[in-house]
């Protein structure tokens, strides 16, 4: 991942999260084998897993404060649900803690995401009517719903364009007529 990708916020919060990863899963290398404190604090029965189940809990929160999607989100919980099942088994657990490494996993997960939203982002910025100096072709009211992330849908092909006024006076006609049609016949 290169910084210029993500924005200075985003990019602020994937330094911390990374300084976090490398902590847990990298900080140590022995023979050859680079481990963290993740391995180190599960060496403790219990409490050690705990410990590190909680760290690696925090990075999936992150995660999810930075909004990446529940299907990235799913698969941190898979992974992580899997380093902490596994690594809570005495020996084979610990032995498991230094090749999985589920916290550098999740990372890469997170900031592949993050570098795929902000592309899209940017690709959208880019195409935009104001991004190339033309004119927008779409209502004031109906650039603010976009720019809020509204989801809008079109008005329903039964009702009329009317000039002045547009979709939405169309539908508040049709349920004004709607409400005022009385009584319902059985």
């Amino acid at each position: 991942m290169t910084p210029e990708i993500l924005s200075p916020e985003t990019g602020a919060d994937v330094a911390r999260l990374r300084k976090l990863e490398k902590l847990l899963d990298r900080q140590f290398t022995l023979a050859g084998i680079s481990f963290g404190i993740d391995s180190v604090i599960g060496l403790v029965p219990v409490i050690g897993d705990l410990i590190t189940a909680a760290l690696g809990f925090y990075l999936i929160q992150e995660g999810k404060r930075l909004g990446v999607s529940k299907f990235t989100l799913a698969r941190m919980y898979g992974n992580w649900g899997i380093d902490v099942t596994v690594g809570a088994i005495p020996v084979f657990g610990d032995l498991f803690d230094l090749a999985f490494k589920s916290n550098t996993r999740n990372l890469r997960l997170l900031i592949a995401h993050l570098e795929k939203r902000e592309a899209r982002i940017r690709q959208v910025g880019a195409s935009s009517s104001f991004a190339r100096g033309r004119k927008p072709r779409t209502s004031p009211e109906l650039q603010v719903k976009m720019a809020k992330g509204r989801t809008l849908r079109p008005a329903p092909s039964h009702v009329g364009q009317s000039g002045s006024g547009g979709s939405q006076a169309a539908l508040s006609a049709t349920a004004a007529a709607t409400r005022g049609s009385g009584s319902r016949s059985t």
